[in-house]
């Protein structure tokens, strides 16, 4: 078992299929996949999306989805390589890789990319170090200048400031007799790489059919939210400013407040966090909100169970308690979010404890926490009527056959040692009894109590 969900393991050439579009993204991803085929000019898009809307799983089918079109994808995962010193070369060697791999253009266009962007990356700043720098200034200093500088600062303080101005006059010739260049070396390596990406496009056309107009070279990035503020903004940054040329498109997966706050960290923008971001992308797009339906609700639930790896035993309590988690999830319009908060702490219920802590019972107290506080505190506290539990949970309402809204009735009336309306299903619940004692309630409400996850 799990304090939180099993990664979501999905092929690289997987797309959406039944059992892993657990968010009901495909019709999106098919539009999203119709407007990328059909740009051929620079472009970055950045698609947003809250914790646990299921960001980074859509950019892995959506990628798979276009594979299986034609395109050739780039999935980066921008948190696992934020170890890299310069966002170029981490950004550089991915495509790099899929021109080699999946044998983009002639050996020698091949060769010439590799060569013009070695040579770029030897010109170029590690940016992390640049930002740091503009940032202590205000931007008003660019740390080239001061590339040099190094050994003068170690001087002796009475030479400190001769040998400081010396090294700067000394960067500040070389930076302007250098700067052309520079430009030209960056004007190489887009050229070249904008005729790798047309080449790109000229092979999904002939991978995608006759009708097929072919893709642009598709490089998502995704977790940039999560990365050291400096890589984060060293890639947006690179993306704008290095690899911005025909047949190249950016999807750029993230959270856009998280991103904007280390916006606002690194450079101090708090007035204009937004504003600065909005240089980098042309277009911004929000992950559709997920449809809680009663099905998708209750797929979800199966699936995060599977994921946090309870136990699946058709005889067990557990079992009976996944089963009242789906009913109630959905009788009460849980969100998917909501359904990952109350699984979580059923996790946490059942790993500080003993396994038998998960049962009906907890999961009701778990689901009401979050979503009816003061019933919860009523019931825990054992100062509500049976009637008022049964009017305020709707259970006549639910979408639902009457056999399982009239068992669930029963359970709150067994709780409360009330008639129930079919008399048969006491021994089901004479059975699960020692689960509902008052030490188990007990240790149920102390340890939920605690979980800072509920308000």
């Amino acid at each position: 078992m799990r304090i939180s969900p099993k990664p979501v393991e999905i092929g690289p050439n997987d797309g959406f299929t039944a059992n892993n579009d657990i968010f009901g993204y495909e019709e999106f991803g098919k539009r999203l996949g119709n407007l990328m085929r059909n740009i051929d000019h620079p472009a970055t898009i950045l698609l947003d999306g809250p914790w646990g809307s299921g960001k980074s799983v859509f950019a892995q089918q959506w990628a798979g989805q276009c594979r299986n079109e034609g395109a050739k994808v780039i999935y980066f995962d921008a948190f696992k390589n934020d170890f890299h010193s310069d966002a170029f070369m981490a950004i550089t060697s991915q495509i790099i890789n899929i021109v080699q791999k999946e044998d983009i253009g002639t050996k020698t266009e091949q060769k010439s990319l590799i060569s013009k962007s070695v040579q770029l990356g030897k010109e170029l700043l590690p940016i992390a170090a640049k930002i740091g720098t503009r940032a202590a200034t205000f931007g008003l200093l660019d740390t080239e200048i001061f590339e040099g500088a190094g050994e003068a600062i170690d001087a002796t303080t009475k030479e400190v400031g001769k040998q400081f101005e010396e090294a700067f006059e000394k960067k500040l010739r070389e930076k302007l007799t250098n700067a052309q260049t520079e430009e030209k070396t960056v004007i190489g390596f887009r050229e070249q790489l904008e005729t790798i990406a047309a080449k790109a496009r000229t092979a999904s056309k002939q991978e995608g059919g006759e009708d097929n107009q072919g893709w642009p070279l598709i490089f998502i990035i995704d977790e940039l939210d999560r990365c050291k503020p400096s890589f984060a903004l060293e890639v947006i940054e690179n993306i704008k400013h290095l690899f911005a040329v025909d047949n190249v498109c950016f999807l750029i997966v993230t959270n856009t407040t998280h991103l904007e706050d280390a916006i606002s960290g690194l450079y101090g923008l708090k007035a204009h966090k937004s504003s600065y971001l909005n240089k980098f992308y042309d277009q911004h797009f929000k992950l559709p909100e997920q449809k809680n339906t009663y099905n998708s609700v209750e797929k979800y639930c199966d699936f995060i169970w599977r994921q946090m790896e309870f136990p699946d035993d058709e005889r067990d309590q557990i079992y009976s308690a996944k089963n009242t988690l789906k009913t109630v999830s959905c009788g009460l319009s849980l969100s998917i979010r909501d359904v990952s908060k109350v699984v979580g702490n059923l996790s946490i219920l059942a790993l500080s404890g003993p396994e038998n802590n998960i049962h009906n019972l907890s999961v009701y107290m778990a689901i009401l926490k979050l979503k009816n506080h003061d019933l919860y505190e009523k019931i825990k506290t054992k100062t509500v009527d049976l009637h008022i539990i049964i009017t305020s949970l709707n259970i006549n309402n639910w979408n639902e056959t009457e056999r399982v809204k009239e068992y669930h009735q029963d359970f709150w009336s067994f709780i409360y040692g009330a008639e129930l309306i079919d008399e048969r299903r006491r021994e089901h619940f004479d059975w699960h009894h020692p689960f509902y004692s008052e030490e188990s309630f007990h240790d149920t409400c102390t340890t939920l109590d605690s979980l800072s996850a509920f308000p």
